[in-house]
């Protein structure tokens, strides 16, 4: 899953790839929005877990990011891209995770609000697709080589993961049924702008 919210895994594969989509993405859509002095809505997946916004979202240098784990109130957004234009800011960039607000819904609301001009993209499957990068391909490996190495000892029934750089193997039953613990609060450091 690129979601990465899978239970018994630091990272997913697949989510460095889409991180890695978004962020470029978010490269070209700053030029645009630089150059018609407006706010970029770039709604990114994750279902319910934010780590693609928020990774994505530092990456792509998101000037606001907005994921289910972190407080979110339209009116302080609002308020802090006033704020932000009126300082002499000419764009901004907000990574919205899906399933909070409606993307097109929160730009048309806060243009009217504001009275800057406002645009949403919905990424979509374009996060998905494309080649790998060299850490997916890293991982999918060693992951498929542990999972080969558990079987040939007699080892069944497990879901194949990495914490901390080391290879893990949690059964499939607490990985289907435990929620994974966002990492969202690990990356909150580095940006001061996270909504």
């Amino acid at each position: 899953t690129i979601d990465n919210d899978v239970h018994g895994t630091e990272f997913s594969i697949g989510f460095d790839t889409a991180v890695n989509n978004i962020m470029q993405n978010m490269d070209r859509l700053r030029d645009t929005s630089s150059s018609h002095h407006r706010v970029t809505i770039v709604e990114v997946m994750g279902r319910h877990c934010g780590d693609l916004a928020m990774v994505g979202g530092i990456a792509g240098g998101a000037d606001y990011i907005i994921a289910p784990e972190l407080e979110f109130k339209k009116e302080d957004l609002f308020t802090k891209i006033s704020q932000a234009f009126a300082a002499g800011k000419r764009h901004a960039l907000i990574c919205l995770c899906e399933n909070m607000v409606n993307a097109d819904t929160l730009a048309s609301e806060l243009e009217a609000t504001t009275g800057i001009e406002c645009r949403a993209t919905v990424l979509g499957h374009i996060q998905r697709g494309g080649s790998p990068t060299a850490y997916d391909r890293v991982l999918a490996s060693r992951l498929g080589d542990y999972a080969v190495r558990l079987l040939i000892d007699g080892v069944y029934g497990k879901c194949v993961g990495v914490e901390g750089g080391i290879l893990i193997a949690t059964d499939f039953a607490t990985a289907i049924e435990t929620p994974k613990l966002s990492r969202i609060r690990e990356y909150n450091c580095l940006s001061n702008k996270i909504s």
